[in-house]
Order: C-alpha cells, then structure tokens, then sequence
C-alpha cells in the first residue's frame, strides 16, 4: 500500500532510509553508496540530507548527547 500523496516508487527508498536511519549510531554511518551524504548549509547547517531520488532528499538533524 502506498501512502496517500507519495510516489509508490519512493515509498520502499524510504522505508530502507528510515530503518538505516534507525540503525546508525553516528552522520558516517550513513555514508552508503546511493544515499549520496552531504551537509547542509545556510538555515540548515548542522543537518544531513541522503538522497531519494533527483529532487527528493530526506533531511537529518543531528543531536549532541552526552554519550561518548
């Protein structure tokens, strides 16, 4: 089933992003050929983007934590 308004073709790009996403414990970890890692800049500095096809990229904000 694809969710309404998204691209069916998009759909399970994303869902391997997401669950990559979830599996990563730092920015490098992301780093995987065909996602395309790449930082951000101006009002979004500090993020990540991977991308999902062309135009469409899925964005990630990074946060400190106390963990070393």
């Amino acid at each position: 089933m694809t969710p309404r308004g998204m691209i069916a073709g998009h759909v399970q790009k994303l869902r391997d992003i997401l669950a990559r996403l979830d599996a990563a414990r730092t920015v490098a970890d992301m780093d995987m050929p065909g996602l395309r890692l790449h930082p951000l800049k101006g009002e979004l500095r500090g993020s990540w983007a991977v991308t999902v096809r062309a135009k469409l990229f899925t964005v990630v904000r990074t946060l400190r934590t106390g963990a070393s």
